[in-house]
């Protein structure tokens, strides 16, 4: 991938989420955590970096469909400024809890299948985006040992390519894949990971 400024972006992003999960695991027991638990804090890191944010991007509805339309997770966003290049990405994240793995492929698919086809004429906001370049797209997936356990075990034929991918990406770094891993003073199985795969990686 040529967008170093997005996967800077991408890397700080896991790293900073990485460290927030792990923070937020250390304030006390039984924590409870959602992929919308993370929404918040993944837009403070990506304003942080002098990027926009739009979470919940919505997504132009077909001719004739009824009901809201579809969404992408976040567009984080910029125009050309004189020491910073124009950026686009689109992110759909995911949360690997382990209770659910067949329903945990079937909707990384899911966000697979729309990302792939969407472009920034795709998108409701389109003219706020016309400037910042050709999307960049990656999935977010956050996980502990037992969530992407379950998953990687899991006996599978609707979903086996996006389970390759995981298995890829559990043993592969850079070119595509850019993981952080935090590793408190717990057993491993609690060790928090936070990947980006690029669009590239996806099957």
């Amino acid at each position: 991938m040529k967008a170093s400024h997005q996967i800077r972006l991408m890397k700080r992003l896991v790293d900073g989420l990485a460290g927030w999960v792990t923070f937020y695991q250390a304030c006390g027991v039984g924590r409870h955590y959602t992929e919308h638990l993370f929404y918040e804090h993944i837009e403070a890191i990506v304003k942080g970096r002098d990027w926009k944010v739009k979470p919940q991007a919505k997504l132009v509805s077909p001719a004739g469909r009824v009901g809201a339309p579809d969404t992408i997770d976040f567009v984080f966003y910029r125009r050309a400024q004189v020491r910073t290049p124009a950026g686009l990405l689109f992110v759909e994240v995911k949360y690997l809890r382990g209770d659910a793995p067949s329903q945990d492929l079937s909707y990384l698919k899911q966000d697979i299948d729309k990302l792939r086809v969407t472009d920034v004429q795709a998108l409701q906001a389109a003219n706020t985006f016309q400037a910042c370049g050709d999307p960049v797209k990656f999935l977010l997936i956050v996980w502990q040992g037992e969530g992407l356990n379950k998953t990687l075990a899991l006996k599978t034929r609707t979903n086996k390519a996006v389970q390759t991918m995981l298995k890829r990406a559990n043993t592969k770094d850079g070119r595509g894949y850019y993981k952080a891993r935090q590793e408190p003073h717990l057993k491993r199985d609690v060790y928090w990971h936070v990947w980006a795969i690029a669009e590239p990686q996806w099957p």
